[in-house]
């Protein structure tokens, strides 16, 4: 009886234990960008609009929202899944009726400028 309660005991414990999640807030986002009048962006996470148009491009404001992210653990230390909310694709340039590109907050972070002209990573 005393090795039953143990083994209970034991697997309490285990479950307990065993996966871990954890959370994390992403801040809001900031961004200007460039755009070609002849494609328009999407997002569901993302206020865009438009600040001015310059020759055949708008120049957008974008603020992305903030949003929470996390990582789930099997055991405490194998990471199994894990959210990041810099890394989603959350902005969309869409042509017509197809989506040709997607862009994350770390993509616009990588490129480190304070208005980035997207018509030119559109062509790589």
């Amino acid at each position: 009886m005393k090795t039953y309660n143990i083994l209970i005991v034991a697997i309490l414990i285990s479950l307990l234990f065993s996966c871990v999640n954890t959370h994390a807030w992403f801040d809001e986002y900031n961004q200007i960008v460039i755009l070609d009048k002849s494609h328009f962006m999407e997002s569901i996470s993302c206020e865009i609009s438009i600040r001015d148009s310059v020759g055949s491009n708008y120049i957008y404001s974008l603020s992305f929202d903030r949003v929470n992210g996390g990582s789930n653990y099997i055991f405490g230390k194998i990471k199994i899944k894990e959210s990041n909310g810099y890394d989603e694709k959350r902005l969309h340039v869409v042509d017509g009726t197809n989506r040709i590109h997607s862009f994350s907050i770390n993509d616009f972070k990588a490129i480190g400028e304070d208005t980035v002209n997207v018509n030119l990573l559109l062509e790589k």
